[in-house]
């Protein structure tokens, strides 16, 4: 890196100032206007820089452009003024010392890795070059990590660690099959039904990981092709490298496969300059896994830690992309058990039912409902009116509709337990009913095992998300017997009065449209807990920790010249999934679009006049494509709560006090407690 000198002595470098790219001179432009004074070496800084280096032989000839160009008007440079001065050159680099390094295994068995097995030369030379041919000229591969990923039988997806079943790609291709059988018969594995494979430039590797126990099941099997490469196995502290010849077969079973996280540093090995192609064969789980190994396995511990790529889009707090085919979207009077809500994977479409234990609560809860319905209370009147009306339509619109576009990505993104949540539920007693209201991917059913819960949401995409968190393929029933999914609204919950010790109302309120809505929410959270009950319920607030990542990318909502804090918040679905490609088609068919969605979230939104200019009319939030993120673009209406608003909604609900009000990581929440009735 070049620098200013260190002294008053000239260099034979040269800093040059309003020269370079940003004002309009290449680099063979500049190489003319020095080269009358010798042989010239130009360096142009990254950046679109307005100043380059030039590097000349002797520091005479750097002296002498310095004083022939230096602040008059260059002719070659179109009468451009440079301003010029002598610089400090690159210091070289000072080699590191050299440590021998980790000992590096020639064979498994001095690894000291259970069930850990390496065969030399599995395939000949000329099978190699066969498969390297095949697969030279594949389409279609995904770009990961640095390295370049193509699937087969089933598409693994790194940001959920999973496959999903129902989405298979098709039998592996001929050419494998008899390395497949070869590799059955050698290791005695179940039928293989899905191939990675990964192609490495050199120096490139991999992640230290586990892979999911309930993807997969029996051993995770690899062939190396085109260059050798060293693997490391982690656990607990131990490290052990092995080298992976070119065409060794690597066979990770047991503790090996269960247990070790494997890695491949980022390094060149000496003398490699090929890449380095991995076959990685598998077979598909298709039911829980119930190994020896329980706290590594995500079946039997719930959730593995998530990924640094799905911890990227979990931080995109408003930015996120997703995406999901449109499902059909449940009338406000169907507030009923989700009988069709099915896990996700199963062959069939059996529903996932109520345990009969509580059927009773469900259905008395719907009687409950249905005489609300009947009522000619005031909150009743006013959601009948007009402009309520309207604000139903804009609700389904711009959230109902929305997330069940999204549902499958946003799922994908939302997997962390909220602390504050987590420290709720671990203080409730053992064998007590929670309601999850808004309960989306269900990510807090498994925070308590003792307890029932019943999970309600407006999206089937969610709850579907939700029952394949439940009850995956194969799993025994008795793995979710304390749970139940339904498809409600939270402003008429089909759930019996005064029945749940508990409420979680995470991320929902924000999504209701006006105040008396949002009080008729919170009355509904009270009318379902028993005496001395508690809620839990959390918004966004308006006071973000980072504005200019948030609110002031958003869309406001302006009411009478005052924005009010509602927002249009947008959600971009990358163009790379595979359920985009319709939508982008529908989004494409609005001329305006993509110039919109380029610059969406670059600058200030300029306002919406009032949520009652805002249009619900049918195809109003389409998406829009947004050409610069690759993505559909769907708008989702949000109301920000500044310090002390929901405290104060929370007192015209009769019957409760506020326990505990909070703010945390840009979120305002508080606690309910619901007070015995007064005779």
């Amino acid at each position: 890196m070049f620098s200013r000198p260190r002294s008053s002595s000239p260099t034979r470098h040269l800093f040059v100032g309003n020269c370079g790219t940003r004002v309009g001179l290449d680099g063979a432009q500049i190489q003319r206007i020095f080269s009358p004074f010798g042989e010239a070496e130009v360096c142009i800084p990254d950046g679109n820089k307005s100043h380059v280096f030039v590097t000349f032989p002797t520091i005479a000839a750097a002296s002498s452009a310095l004083t022939a160009l230096n602040g008059v008007p260059c002719e070659a440079a179109g009468g451009r003024v440079l301003v010029i001065k002598h610089a400090d050159g690159p210091k070289p680099k000072e080699p590191k010392p050299q440590d021998a390094g980790p000992t590096v295994h020639l064979s498994a068995d001095d690894c000291g890795v259970s069930g850990l097995s390496l065969i030399l030369d599995f395939v000949s030379e000329e099978e190699e070059r066969e498969l390297l041919r095949w697969q030279q000229g594949e389409r279609g591969w995904e770009v990961h990590a640095g390295r370049r990923v193509k699937h087969y039988g089933f598409r693994f997806d790194y940001v959920t660690r999973n496959i999903d079943r129902n989405s298979p790609l098709g039998k592996l291709p001929e050419c494998v099959e008899g390395v497949a059988s070869r590799i059955q018969s050698a290791s005695a594995c179940p039928q293989l039904d899905q191939l990675t494979i990964n192609s490495y430039p050199p120096g490139v590797g991999l992640l230290p990981h586990v892979d999911t126990h309930s993807a997969f099941t029996g051993a995770i099997i690899s062939l190396s092709l085109g260059a050798a490469a060293t693997m490391e196995f982690r656990r607990e502290g131990v490290k052990s490298r092995l080298l992976l010849p070119q065409r060794s077969l690597l066979v990770m079973d047991g503790e090996a496969r269960y247990c070790w996280q494997h890695y491949i540093p980022h390094c060149r090995l000496p003398g490699v300059t090929a890449d380095r192609i991995s076959f990685t064969f598998r077979t598909a789980r298709g039911f829980a896994c119930d190994c020896s190994y329980p706290q590594y396995c995500d079946s039997q511990q719930g959730s593995q830690p998530p990924t640094r790529l799905a911890l990227g889009l979990q931080g995109q707090v408003a930015q996120n992309d997703g995406t999901l085919d449109p499902v059909p979207q449940p009338q406000v009077e169907e507030t009923r058990v989700a009988r069709e809500c099915c896990a996700s994977g199963s062959e069939d479409s059996a529903a996932f039912r109520v345990a009969p234990a509580r059927r009773e609560l469900v259905d008395a809860g719907c009687q409950d409902l249905q005489h609300k319905i009947n009522g000619t209370s005031g909150t009743e009147k006013e959601i009948c009116c007009m402009s309520d009306r309207h604000l139903l339509r804009l609700e389904e619109e711009y959230v109902h509709k929305v997330y069940d576009v999204i549902a499958r990505h946003f799922s994908s993104t939302r997997f962390a337990v909220w602390p504050k949540v987590r420290g709720f539920l671990e203080a409730l007693p053992a064998a007590v009913c929670v309601a999850d209201v808004g309960c989306g991917n269900g990510k807090y059913f498994n925070v308590r095992n003792d307890v029932v819960v019943v999970g309600l949401d407006r999206s089937r995409g969610l709850l579907e998300a939700a029952a394949q968190r439940l009850q995956p393929v194969g799993l025994p029933s008795r793995w979710c017997q304390g749970y139940d999914l339904l498809t409600g609204d939270c402003l008429r919950l089909p759930l019996r009065s005064d029945t749940f010790e508990a409420v979680l109302c995470i991320a929902v309120l924000h999504h209701v449209s006006s105040r008396s809505r949002r009080v008729a929410c919170l009355r509904e959270i009270v009318r379902v807990l028993v005496e001395g009950g508690q809620a839990l319920v959390t918004v966004w607030a308006q006071e973000q920790e980072n504005e200019e990542k948030t609110v002031k990318k958003w869309k406001p909502i302006q009411e009478h010249g005052n924005c009010g804090g509602d927002y249009l918040v947008p959600w971009h679905l990358p163009m790379h999934r595979p359920e985009t490609g319709a939508l982008a088609a529908c989004a494409s068919g609005d001329p305006g679009g993509s110039a919109e969605g380029t610059t969406a979230e670059c600058h200030s939104q300029p306002p919406i006049g009032g949520l009652n200019s805002l249009d619900v009319g049918a195809g109003s939030n389409d998406g829009r494509i947004h050409s610069a993120k690759r993505s559909v673009v769907f708008d989702r209406y949000y109301h920000l709560y500044v310090k002390g608003e929901l405290e104060e909604l929370c007192t015209q609900v009769e019957g409760c006090i506020v326990r505990e009000a909070f703010y945390d990581h840009s979120n305002w929440g508080v606690v309910l407690e619901k007070q015995a009735s007064r005779l």
